[in-house]
């Protein structure tokens, strides 16, 4: 299109989707191995290790040849994940539990998967294929998750979340990619659940009743960015989570 938006450039080019007449079906390996030691009858620790690769998964290619245009649906994608973790274990049962765990990851894989395109976009704007940083890539993860009982009657639970922002593509006005796929990411993701509970005694029920705090701290964690360059609002995070209270009621036996 010409500066003002309106006036073509070029005749437009019609895509035919193209079926590749030997689809075969996606298929999946993937091993793990894993280490827990207990160093006292509080404290334990453990590693583990875990990789998946796939192969004929299904990708979109676009394709262009004498002015007319094709989207090939093709099964020769491919992806690779690894997932190194290791952690902690205390306990000390009723009153206290506490596990925490660093993983570090790497998800690589066929950029242009059908399913990112064809399932609720209606008119998708396809690249070329290349292989990088898969969309739920997080290469740093720490995660803990405890809970305190101060008295019989009182609970206190906590989940901290801390890991690095999924990445994205840049674009231009053309939704051209401009640079590497995926080669942008979202702020780091810094999330706390807090929650209190009490265990009241009502009639022939003791129910735990209580209150949960989701992302307490009320902080920012955008799910979705501008990323084109030829916005104004260029660079700029939306929607982030909000803070939310919730009554929790629960009943043990």
């Amino acid at each position: 299109m010409a500066a003002n938006g309106v006036t073509p450039l070029a005749p437009g080019i019609r895509f035919a989707h193209v079926t590749q007449p030997d689809l075969r079906t996606a298929r999946s390996s993937t091993w793990d191995v894993s280490y827990d030691y207990r160093l006292s009858p509080t404290w334990s620790v453990r590693a583990s290790l875990l990789e998946r690769r796939g192969s004929h998964e299904l990708i979109v290619d676009p394709r262009q040849q004498n002015g007319a245009g094709e989207l090939w649906l093709r099964s020769e994608g491919r992806s690779h994940y690894r997932d190194l973790e290791v952690g902690f274990h205390y306990t000390r049962s009723p009153a206290a539990d506490l596990n925490v765990s660093y993983a570090h990851a790497m998800v690589q894989s066929d950029l242009n998967a059908f399913a990112g395109f064809f399932n609720t976009m209606l008119a998708p704007v396809i690249g070329p294929n290349v292989i990088g940083p898969a969309a739920t890539d997080v290469p740093h993860r720490l995660l803990a998750r405890g809970r305190w009982m101060p008295t019989p009657r009182w609970l206190l639970v906590g989940i901290t979340d801390l890991r690095t922002g999924l990445p994205y593509s840049v674009v231009d006005e053309a939704l051209d990619f401009v640079g590497p796929r995926n080669s942008h990411r979202f702020p780091i993701r810094f999330r706390q659940d807090l929650g209190v509970e009490h265990r009241f005694h009502i009639a022939k029920w003791q129910p735990w009743i209580g209150v949960r705090a989701y992302n307490a701290l009320n902080s920012f964690l955008p799910s979705d960015v501008q990323a084109n360059i030829g916005s104004k609002a260029f660079g700029t995070f939306y929607n982030s989570e909000f803070r939310q209270f919730r009554l929790q009621v629960r009943f043990e036996r």
